[in-house]
């Protein structure tokens, strides 16, 4: 993990879009970002932008998202550049939608990370989710033994 020092300028630069060199697109919006970051955080990032590749990311400075919406690159964003997360997910298919994105991207400690520092919500999320699944019986129980702790062991 980066130092507080570094993190500060990266998230800095990120706000700012000063000095990048590379544009990702996504579902039509671009997002001005430094292939040096992408490069250091992402084996995807890595692999397109390498200086020495004949990838015609590298080339042009133009890499193409299709596998993701704005609002989850969005999200997801601040964790590439300084590993932490500016906002939250909202709903459970965001989170889904989030490590699915992290995973295309190859950042693999991107579910670790999710999963210690916001723990509580995402419970809270997968509960409200499951409600919706599994109906309460007219005993006020939840019919299905066991059904959250299978959920997350499904996980």
């Amino acid at each position: 993990m980066a130092a507080p020092q570094e993190r500060d300028w990266r998230e800095s630069v990120l706000r700012s879009g000063e000095d990048s060199d590379v544009t990702v697109c996504v579902e039509g919006r671009d997002f001005h970002l430094h292939s040096l970051i992408l490069r250091q955080r992402s084996p995807f990032f890595k692999v397109q932008l390498a200086p020495s590749t004949s990838w015609r990311e590298a080339q042009t400075g133009r890499v193409q998202i299709q596998e993701a919406s704005q609002k989850i690159f969005g999200i997801l964003l601040p964790f590439i550049y300084s590993h932490r997360l500016d906002s939250q997910p909202e709903t459970f298919q965001d989170v889904l939608d989030l490590l699915e994105l992290a995973e295309f991207l190859q950042l693999a400690d991107f579910a670790e990370y999710l999963l210690a520092s916001h723990r509580k919500e995402l419970e809270y999320m997968l509960d409200g989710e499951l409600k919706t699944v599994f109906p309460i019986s007219a005993g006020g129980e939840r019919t299905g033994t066991g059904y959250r702790e299978q959920a997350i062991a499904d996980s």
